[in-house]
């Protein structure tokens, strides 16, 4: 399993929350963190990588 970290992103750019996931790829921490995604865009981190950043569904 790889450790990755859900940063939810306010509308100034500050982090005002942070999730832990533990998922074997990816694919599931992208699924996983995507219901972070309701109203603030969400950066999603494996080490030092970026894996994505999600937008908020509108």
């Amino acid at each position: 399993m790889l450790e990755y970290r859900v940063y939810v992103i306010d509308n100034g750019g500050r982090i005002v929350e942070r999730i832990d996931l533990e998922c074997p790829n990816d694919a599931e921490a992208v699924s996983g963190g995507k219901a972070y995604a309701l109203n603030k865009d969400v950066e999603i981190w494996c080490g030092q990588r970026v894996v994505t950043v999600i937008h908020p569904s509108t």
